[in-house]
């Protein structure tokens, strides 16, 4: 199935645009399922997206039925301000109570180290997994870093990507910095996936995603971008002059976009 590439003119529109689309491919799940498992990112692009959905689209669905985790976490206590955790319980506000609101399974950085809190993470997936139907997640979000990394899965980690475990812990050694982080098979273990891209920064990290040839080991992206179900929800200041693949069906939105 090829690529499905939707370009927003500017972040305004693609945060109404992506989260819009979210909230109906939950639902569309939910009519079939009693609910909805969906992997949530760090960082600064999804948490606007996230405080779109809660705020525009907090009634568009029902968030009891939700299940939501995380593509990883640092090694930081979850009030910390680094906390990916606290990020997405800042951003969603009300959509995670404890009467009615989705659930969110955190990485639990209170464990004793790094490995102890994976492999509880692990742990929890593995259960999951046995009470699946082939996939893990319905829905996998990413975000993109300038250097092509995905969750935590860092250029040259070659232990992580080749992991058979759904969640390792791993050392940054560019940031000095010890990651709780999902691997490729957790991440690829999903009906659909999805890569969150804005800013000019990620212009030539996006372009060497889609470049035929390019290793994961270099460039950990490439791995999830063959994924069979996979959109890439990118604005233009990303996009930059890159050329679309050949193989994606391209779709532009916002004021004056063509497709």
């Amino acid at each position: 199935m090829p690529a499905k590439i939707e370009v927003g003119e500017n972040l305004e529109s693609w945060s109404m645009h992506v989260a819009a689309w979210l909230v109906d491919q939950m639902n569309e799940v939910l009519t079939c399922r009693d609910r909805v498992r969906m992997v949530l990112p760090g960082g600064t692009t999804p948490r606007g997206l996230l405080e779109t959905i809660s705020g525009r689209f907090g009634n568009a669905i029902e968030w009891s039925r939700v299940d939501l985790f995380q593509t990883d976490e640092r090694w930081v206590h979850p009030t910390d301000t680094q906390s990916n955790q606290r990020m997405i319980r800042e951003a969603l506000g009300s959509v995670i109570r404890d009467d009615g609101g989705a659930t969110l399974y955190t990485m639990n950085t209170l464990c004793s180290d790094p490995v102890a809190c994976a492999q509880e993470y692990h742990d929890l997936l593995n259960r999951l997994a046995r009470d699946s139907d082939g996939y893990l997640m319905d829905m996998v979000l990413l975000g993109m870093g300038d250097d092509c990394h995905v969750a935590s899965i860092f250029p040259g980690d070659l232990p992580t990507l080749h992991s058979d475990q759904w969640c390792v812990a791993t050392w940054v050694e560019k940031l000095d910095s010890h990651r709780i982080t999902l691997t490729p098979k957790a991440l690829t273990s999903s009906r659909t996936c999805a890569f969150l891209v804005t800013g000019k920064t990620k212009t030539e990290s996006l372009a060497k995603a889609w470049q035929d040839g390019s290793s994961p080991h270099e460039y950990p992206a490439v791995i999830l971008s063959r994924h069979p179900s996979i959109y890439w929800f990118v604005d233009q200041a990303a996009l930059g002059d890159n050329s679309i693949p050949s193989s994606s069906q391209i779709h532009r939105f916002g004021k004056g976009a063509q497709s």
